[in-house]
């Protein structure tokens, strides 16, 4: 037998409504691959290890990582879509 040496069991899956003018904030389009949408983010600083996921689903923005991830998704969506700018210094 072998021991276990990882468990991950705190991380989900969960969608997010995206609009025209988000996605045009964003600088993608509905044809952008899930490698486009994770570029962006972490361009926006979200650290995503490799098997996290951030990709267009419908009309959804999908996000399969920790919550941290997901507050980071909906947090920049959420400042994208009110008009704000992010930009690092």
């Amino acid at each position: 037998m072998e021991e276990v040496s990882w468990i991950e069991e705190d991380y989900f899956t969960e969608r997010y409504p995206v609009t025209p003018d988000l996605l045009e904030r964003l600088g993608l389009t509905l044809q952008s691959t899930p490698e486009e949408f994770a570029k962006v983010y972490r361009d926006y600083g979200i650290d995503l290890p490799d098997w996290a996921e951030i990709r267009l689903v419908g009309q959804d923005i999908q996000v399969h990582g920790y919550k941290e991830h997901h507050e980071q998704v909906a947090g920049i969506n959420h400042l994208l879509s009110k008009g704000f700018k992010i930009v690092k210094e």
